[in-house]
């Protein structure tokens, strides 16, 4: 361009024509620098020698002025090419240190922005004690720290699920498809959870390209930085940051939003501590609280002198401690199945009134779990409803009254508002005043049942006593006026005997049943008197003498056979029968087990009379093969008025006072009596007795 100009110009520029290459080669040097400048120079150069010097299109120049003009326009060219390109050179080194110096301006003040920030950030979410307290800072510092649209918190509720615990500025219909999800679900959030990598998410299209399932989540929102909040190298949650249009996010801003989540995290972290710790506190007072109202409720409970003060003290303190408006108690009658009104505060008719349990149902579903229940008057149901309408009620906690699995009956407590929390705390709260109160009504209804059968029971023993009183001085009366006519029976049978010798065989009969039925009333008087005394507590009296037993046994056994006709007894001594003993006495033990012997066997069963016995002691055993005595009458045997199952018993005039005075004979004489009886081996009744026993002197 410089040579075309030049050639155009060369008749009026005349000797400066060479002014237009230094301009050329000045431009080419500056722009582009000394290579560019020197490139300019040779071509400006060869130009001027091919085309305006002497010979005209060759490159030989012909006069020597010209030579040196054109050398030192080479040179001339040359030097400025050189000056002129440092100088670019030059300009170009200051202006990039100039921008960069800019540049390090401009980081240092984004960067002293970005610290300030965050010491804002940091220092705002110190004082943050609550999850309200952190969102308040995350809305007025994060979204603005990051030109974000809004902002969402996700944390893990199990070991299985996210949820969302915090949104700000996300629209309402917005967020419900984003607020649950599985912790192993194809989900930023999740995954960003799972791995503990922040999910960089600069554009739709991107979104969709990695969750194209989600695309129809999607709001319009152009950018999403999903960042999980580390706190000691384990993740607390998710932060998601949403912004309103496509951007992309720098190394230095990702670690800034990375960090910024950090915090967020670990204040997250420490307001749960703090919310838990207070939580925590404040449970541990309240336990303190209802422990001491419990003390005091077993106080009052305990102080009751009978059922109807403990159920009053029950339902009293069960409406103070858990802030009731009334309270009642219904006892459980003895079906299980139906309650019955035993103590109200509010007098409106519950006391006494009988309701089936499946006409409650709340009631039953308490009793059934073991469990208070609440419910209010929109979930009453069955004869619930009109109750609650009776008492003017809103709401009522039914309490089961349990005495370890015995169920007593329900605790009602009445509110006139829905008010009572149901709150496990609070329900375990119930069912301990429940549990404390059954146990004083258990106590109570045994002690009132206890009491009411001393009552009894002291009643029936004086009656006994009085009868038994009665009985036996009727009987001792009795005793003693039928000996008199006895005796003359007695004599006047013997007289018959004695001064009629020419009597008929049937007289004779008549005069020797006379004389045995005598004999037998005069033994039964004898027991009759005996026993007398002994109840009186005087115990029977003895006259000791030295005999022999086996003589005593051999004349008893000779009239009871001659009593029996048909009917035998064998005697067998094994050893010296001598003693110091009461021969009348003796007699009657003799009498009275043998008697009982021949009465309580068959006709043809065999009866013996053993007589046994040491240097000290001697046994006397009566045995017979008859049926064994029944358990029942076994047990009882030698207790007063014992007699027999079988029908003879009866008709022999047996009153069962036999074996007792065989036993209260024993004891006189310092011995005893056993019996031993078996199908096998027939029944044998054991006397033992000291040969010399010592007396009391009133005895004797």
């Amino acid at each position: 361009m410089g040579l075309s100009i030049t050639h155009l110009l060369l008749p009026r520029l005349g000797d400066v024509a060479f002014l237009v290459s230094w301009v050329a080669v000045t431009m080419a040097a500056f722009l582009g620098g000394i290579g560019p400048g020197l490139l300019a120079t040779g071509t400006s150069a060869a130009g001027y020698a091919f085309f305006f010097f002497a010979p005209l299109h060759s490159f030989r120049i012909a006069s020597s002025f010209e030579s040196f003009q054109l050398l030192l326009f080479v040179s001339v060219a040359a030097v400025v090419s050189a000056v002129v390109g440092a100088l670019r050179h030059r300009s170009r080194r200051l202006l990039r240190e100039q921008e960069r110096a800019w540049v390090a301006e401009s980081d240092a003040r984004r960067f002293a922005e970005r610290l300030a920030l965050s010491q804002s950030i940091t220092s705002d979410l110190a004082v943050a004690w609550t999850q309200e307290d952190v969102a308040t800072v995350l809305v007025k510092r994060g979204l603005k720290a990051f030109d974000a649209k809004a902002v969402g918190v996700t944390v893990p509720i199990s070991t299985e699920e996210l949820d969302v615990i915090l949104q700000v500025r996300y629209p309402a219909r917005s967020v419900a498809p984003w607020l649950r999800i599985r912790i192993d679900s194809d989900d930023p959030r999740a995954d960003a959870f799972r791995t503990g990598e922040a999910i960089w998410l600069e554009s739709p299209e991107e979104f969709v390209r990695r969750y194209p399932h989600l695309r129809e989540k999607m709001r319009g929102d152009g950018a999403w930085a999903v960042v999980p909040m580390m706190a000691h190298g384990r993740p607390l949650g998710v932060i998601t940051f949403t912004f309103a249009a496509p951007r992309s996010f720098d190394l230095e801003e990702r670690h800034f939003i990375s960090f910024i989540a950090s915090k967020y995290g670990q204040a997250l972290e420490r307001a749960r501590l703090s919310e838990a710790e207070r939580s925590a506190r404040a449970r541990a007072e309240a336990a303190s609280q209802r422990a001491g109202l419990l003390a005091s409720l077993g106080v009052k409970l305990n102080a009751g002198a009978s059922l109807f003060d403990v159920l009053g003290a029950a339902a009293n303190g069960a409406r103070g401690v858990l802030g009731g408006d009334d309270a009642a108690i219904w006892l459980a009658e003895p079906d299980g199945h139906h309650l019955r009104g035993a103590f109200e505060i509010g007098t409106v008719g519950r006391v006494g009134a009988l309701h089936d349990l499946d006409q409650l149902p709340h009631s039953r579903e308490a009793v059934a779990h073991r469990c208070p229940i609440y419910f209010t008057a929109a979930e009453a149901g069955g004869e619930e409803p009109a109750w609650f309408q009776r008492l003017g009620i809103e709401s009522a906690v039914a309490a089961p009254l349990l005495d370890e699995e015995r169920f007593i009956g329900i605790l009602f407590v009445d509110y006139r508002t829905d008010r009572f929390s149901r709150s496990p705390e609070d329900l375990e709260f119930v069912n301990a005043v429940a549990g404390l109160s059954a146990l004083a009504v258990a106590r109570a209804q045994v002690y009132e049942a206890e009491k009411k059968a001393r009552l009894r029971a002291e009643a029936a023993e004086m009656e006994t006593r009085r009868i038994g009183a009665l009985q036996e001085r009727l009987v001792a009366v009795v005793g003693h006026d039928l000996r008199n006519p006895l005796g003359a029976i007695i004599m006047g049978a013997e007289r018959l005997k004695t001064r009629r010798r020419n009597m008929e065989p049937w007289e004779r009969s008549v005069v020797a049943l006379m004389m045995r039925s005598a004999e037998r009333m005069q033994g039964m008087i004898a027991d009759v008197l005996d026993f007398s005394v002994v109840r009186r507590g005087g115990g029977i009296p003895l006259r000791t003498e030295h005999v022999k037993l086996s003589e005593i046994c051999r004349h008893v056994i000779s009239e009871l056979e001659q009593a029996r006709p048909g009917r035998s007894v064998s005697l067998r001594v094994e050893k010296d029968d001598e003693g110091e003993w009461d021969p009348g006495r003796l007699a009657r033990v003799v009498s009275n087990l043998v008697a009982n012997a021949l009465q309580h066997s068959p006709r043809d069963a065999a009866v013996e009379v053993r007589i046994r016995g040491s240097s000290h002691h001697l046994v006397l055993e009566v045995h017979d093969s008859g049926p064994p005595i029944p358990e029942a009458v076994l047990a009882a045997v030698f207790e007063p008025f014992t007699k027999g199952s079988s029908p003879s018993d009866d008709l022999s005039g047996n009153i069962g006072l036999g074996l007792y005075i065989v036993r209260e004979i024993a004891r006189a004489h310092q011995g005893k009596v056993d019996v031993c009886s078996r199908a096998d081996k027939g029944t044998s009744f054991i006397v033992k007795l000291p040969r010399h026993p010592t007396l009391d002197p009133q005895a004797a």
